[in-house]
This record gives C-alpha cells, structure tokens and sequence, in this order.
C-alpha cells in the first residue's frame, strides 16, 4: 500500500480549482440553454481559436489564466478584443480579499486574484462590473481599491450629464436616490407595502417633468393577496389614480388639466382634442382601437382552426420555457411568449400572415420568435402552400 501525503493548501486549491470549473460548466450551461454563446477558457483544446477570435457572447476564466498566462494576456490586448469586448464582470469579487490577500504570515491562497486589476490596463476603456452578495464595509473599500474604482463614478453618472439610460434595480434605488431625465419608471410586478410603492415611482420626473409610471401584474388573487388592499384598488379599480394616492396619504387632490396627463382612467375621459390626446402607455394601447384598413387581408377562421393552432402556440410556449428552466430568472421574461399571448394570437389570427404583423401587434421582441409563431399560423390555415402556388405562378407569368 503506497500512501500520498499532499500539503493542505495544495488539497484545499485542488478542490477550489474543481468547484470553480464545475461552477464555470454550470453557468455556460444556463446560457446556452438561453440561446446565448458561451464558453470557459481551459473547457477543450478546440475552442481556444474561437475564443481567441471572439467567437463567443461570454467567456468565463480564472485570474490564474487570464491574468497569470501570457497567451490570455496578448488575447486581451489583441486589437479585436478591444474593439468587441463590451464589459468584464468580476463575479463573486469578495473573493479578491479573501483569496487575494495572505493571513497571519502566510502566503495567500490564490494570490492572482489580488491581481485582477490588471485587467483594466489591458483593457483600458472596458467597463469593469464586481458582483457579490457578502462584502462587509471594509471588504467594499478594499475591493473598490484593488479594482482602481473611481469612488465618486455612481453619482457621475446620476448626474445631469450621466450616461445611464435604462436602470434595472431593487428597492435600493426606490428610496431616496435621485436618477436625472429618467420619465418612465415600470414595476414588473405590484410591491407588497404603498409606501415602497410610491417610493419607488416617485424616481421619475426628479427634474420637474412629467413622466409616466407602467404596472405590469397578473390579476388573480393568489398574486395579490399578500398586496396591502389599498395599493390594489389603486391599480385595479377604474377610479383616477392620483386621486386614490392622494386619499391614501391624505393629501389634497388637484385635478390635472388637460385630462390626458393625469393616469390612464382620466385620458379615457379627455375631450381636450388636442395633438398628443389621447396620452396613452404605448404598453396598453389596445390595437383593436385602430381601424383596419380596406386593403388589410383577413382569412375565414373556424373554431376547430383556432383549437388546433392553441394547442400548437401552447406547445411551442411549454418547449421555450423548458429550454430557459433551472435559472434564476421566470422563463417567461426569458422568452416573452407568455400565455395571455397565446391567447391574443388566437383571437387576431385571421389578419395575422407575417412575422412583421405579430412583431406589430404583440409585445414580441425577437424576430426567430415571430417566425416560428408565423410557421405555425401558416401551417394551420394552409397558407404556405397559397403563397408558393401564387410566388410559382409569379414567376412563371415574368419568364
């Protein structure tokens, strides 16, 4: 019997070294599942000139590689990487301390990592963002200065001359933290509390103007049931909305001319005749509002047509959430395609041929989507066969 005896920090980084690669191989798992190109530097031989090459949407690697290895290094600073590469994310950036930084004498465990700042002088005008969920204060100030953050860059970009256009957050940017030229807030769901509620939307029109707040939400009562019952009728009830916020705190409430400015429920009511009236959210126009034109084509529908391409929709929708399953994130914000769009295709389908009609028509953002969705409505009514006798036919008549 032959024993090994392995030093404890060899044993202990062997590990580390494993659990990083299996986390690497999950992460790249999730995002080809979403559609998205991924890979991890050290994954297979073959790969290395595609990633060279920058071949792939995302490309995970260790400090140890990235930073330690002259073949990643030149990588970096190759004049195709500098010109594609978009952002470098430090994940779990607690770790640049903890593993970075030696204790008590000893040497540290994986000491590239409290190198990661290098980074930012091979790629110079890359944007650098750190993630982590467990850095105490000092850990923060430490990791703001291994990573050469500027400390006042966050309030620079709040800022009238900013540079942000979108901001996707939690309720620690809906308390008191003021956010220039943002005029639309959306809450993707309905908070619990009014007070968070109105926090929140209060961060649009800092600057005086007027802005515009979307509440998107499901309407049953197993969603709603643990919302306080003020905030409910506030977004439920066909009462104006101000005026139920104001009753709410007890404020009084100045009814806003014209009434299209006010909230939804108050521009249904507008007879200002004016330009921008009705002021409508672009998100809840009601497209069956506009008038079909004459030249519009419609197709004779039958019941058992309209069956028969639900169950279809409903398939395709079950095979894009299984697809986007086992991440953090609902499938269906993933996809989009939720099932009240199943739904509405169905309803509208006789004045749908295109994947540009349903691109026009519902709130689909990827166009292999409304592809699919067009091959199924197609393949339903027949009309695929129609276009390729009338296109033969074209093209006969020419010649």
């Amino acid at each position: 019997m032959v024993a090994y005896i392995i030093p404890r920090k060899l044993s202990e980084l062997y590990l580390n070294t494993m659990y990083m690669e299996d986390a690497k191989k999950e992460q790249v798992e999730k995002l080809n599942k979403f559609g998205l190109s991924a890979t991890y530097i050290g994954k297979n031989s073959e790969e290395i000139e595609r990633i060279e090459t920058g071949q792939y949407e995302f490309v995970f690697g260790s400090p140890e590689r990235l930073v330690g290895e002259s073949q990643w290094r030149e990588m970096l600073k190759s004049s195709e990487y500098r010109r594609r590469l978009q952002l470098l994310v430090v994940d779990e950036a607690h770790t640049i301390t903890l593993w970075g930084e030696g204790r008590m004498n000893e040497d540290p465990f994986r000491e590239w990592f409290s190198k990661i700042q290098e980074l930012r002088s091979l790629c110079p005008n890359v944007p650098v963002l750190a993630l982590t969920a467990t850095a105490g204060p000092t850990q923060r100030r430490k990791i703001v200065k291994y990573l050469c953050f500027r400390p006042d860059k966050i309030r620079e970009d709040m800022s009238d001359e900013g540079k942000i256009r979108i901001l996707i957050c939690t309720n620690a940017a809906g308390m008191g933290v003021n956010f220039h030229q943002a005029h639309n807030v959306v809450h993707y769901g309905v908070p619990r509390e009014l007070e968070t509620f109105v926090q929140q939307m209060g961060r649009g029109g800092r600057d005086g103007k007027p802005s515009h707040e979307l509440v998107l939400f499901k309407m049953h009562k197993g969603y709603l049931k643990h919302v306080e019952p003020e905030l409910v009728r506030i977004v439920k009830d066909s009462v104006c909305r101000r005026s139920m916020l104001c009753a709410a705190f007890q404020t009084k409430h100045c009814e806003l001319t014209p009434l299209h400015a006010c909230c939804d429920i108050c521009e249904k009511k507008c007879t200002c005749d004016c330009d921008d009236c009705p002021q409508s959210h672009a998100a809840v126009k009601d497209s069956d509002d506009a008038e079909s034109s004459e030249d519009e084509m419609i197709r004779d529908v039958s019941s058992e047509e309209r069956l028969l391409l639900n169950q279809k929709l409903e398939t395709l929708q079950f095979s894009l959430s299984d697809r986007a399953s086992g991440g953090l994130i609902n499938p269906e914000v993933v996809h989009g395609f939720t099932k009240e769009i199943v739904k509405d295709i169905v309803a509208k389908c006789q004045v749908l041929f295109t994947a540009e009609d349903i691109m026009e028509k519902f709130p689909i953002w990827s166009f292999g989507l409304a592809q699919e969705i067009c091959k199924i409505i197609l393949d339903v009514f027949g009309d695929e066969t129609m276009y390729n006798l009338v296109e033969s036919d074209s093209s006969t008549s020419e010649d």
